[in-house]
């Protein structure tokens, strides 16, 4: 946690306890969000969205195992 605000075990426990406490007190003056709900058309976009990166990623893999099959099969001069 000490790594996290940019301490080490050989800061100081005072200095660390205070940058905790300061921490501390900043993320209690955030207020929470509600969750608002999401259109239907916009999750539609991202199924589909979803879906044509699987395409695009499974097309790259089977382009790229084409090609090391292609390298492999090519006669030895």
């Amino acid at each position: 946690m000490r790594e996290a605000l940019g301490m080490n075990m050989e800061t100081p426990s005072k200095e660390a306890i205070k940058k905790f406490w300061l921490l501390g007190e900043f993320l209690s003056l955030g207020t929470g969000v509600k969750n608002k709900k999401v259109a239907r058309d916009l999750k539609q976009r991202q199924e589909k969205l979803a879906n044509y990166k699987s395409q695009v990623a499974n097309l790259r893999k089977k382009l790229q195992e084409d090609l090391e099959q292609d390298e492999n099969e090519k006669p030895v001069e």
